[in-house]
């Protein structure tokens, strides 16, 4: 036996080794290298969980918001359509309101036209009935 350690077989690959001290002499059963690849495997194994445990969690964080989201496509129809209307309607009462201003002004144009026209006419039948009472000498 040495100062820094015992020598002792391997129960993992069944190798002799020296233990890193005599104390660790009682504990140590593993030569450094299936040592350092059981503490590997550990820590490989730790870090799986780990990734697959984040994975779940993307996982259901994914799937919350496909939920959340999965009308949105309504949501934004939806949207699209009562803005589209609304721009028709008011289209539409601005030609309306439009088109019977100028309906307006042109009724308005036409009795104009009549009533000038039939103004015209009562002076002319009136002139006629004066110059035909003249001629009769049925004037007062």
């Amino acid at each position: 036996m040495s100062a820094r350690g015992i020598v002792k077989e391997c129960t993992v690959c069944g190798t002799s080794f020296k233990t890193k001290t005599n104390t660790s002499g009682v504990w140590e059963t593993r030569c450094d290298t299936c040592h350092s690849a059981r503490k590997t495997k550990h820590s490989v194994q730790k870090l799986n969980r780990q990734v697959q445990s984040n994975m779940m969690s993307l996982e259901s964080r994914t799937k919350t918001m496909e939920e959340k989201f999965a009308n949105i496509e309504l949501v934004i129809e939806v949207a699209a359509r009562d803005i589209v209307t609304d721009a028709i309607t008011k289209a539409l009462e601005e030609i309306k309101a439009s088109t019977l201003e100028e309906a307006k002004q042109i009724i308005e144009a036409h009795v104009e036209e009549q009533t000038e026209k039939w103004q015209m006419q009562l002076l002319k039948m009136n002139n006629r009935i004066r110059a035909l009472t003249k001629e009769l000498g049925l004037d007062d």
